[in-house]
């Protein structure tokens, strides 16, 4: 039995835990009883615990991606995983829009920690379709780039 439940915990772990607590808690005769172990148990938690991400990454956009109907005066806010390195902005964004009157002729850029805020100089075309890809020449603040380019799309209301 001893080598059944150690196989066992090598393969499924979870059964490994309900082995061991049908033994103790429901009083089942288990040859040989296993011993709690509390070495065991966080050896159980550690092997299945989910491998942090520290990829640099877009978390979330405002407006979102393929959103219609953006207010005309709007803010484009991109909140990445990491903290922003302002060093490595430039060049790093390629903003389209639609030819028309209301043309953006630059973008001002704010970063807070891990936000990026960029304020156009002019409104968004009714109507317009607008997109924002950011390189993977843009990097956090330990100098990792970007995961993969990343491109915002959006259309602005009448």
């Amino acid at each position: 039995m001893q080598k059944l439940a150690l196989s066992l915990l090598v393969n499924e772990r979870i059964f490994f835990t309900l082995f061991v607590s049908a033994c103790f808690v429901l009083q089942i005769q288990c040859v040989p009883k296993p011993t709690p172990n509390i070495q065991g148990v966080l050896t159980i938690f550690a092997a299945n615990q989910t491998p942090v991400d520290n990829s640099f990454r877009v978390i979330t956009t405002s407006p979102s991606n393929n959103e219609t109907g953006v207010l005309r005066f709007s803010s484009i806010a991109i909140t990445f995983s990491n903290q922003i390195s302002s060093a490595s902005l430039q060049g790093s964004l390629d903003f389209q829009q639609p030819v028309g009157s209301n043309r953006i002729t630059s973008l001002v850029s704010s970063i807070t920690t891990s936000r990026l805020t960029l304020r156009p100089n002019n409104s968004f075309e009714s109507l317009g379709r607008y997109s924002l890809t950011i390189r993977t020449t843009l990097q956090d603040t330990t100098g990792q780039a970007l995961q993969s380019p990343f491109t915002l799309s959006f259309t602005a209301a009448q």
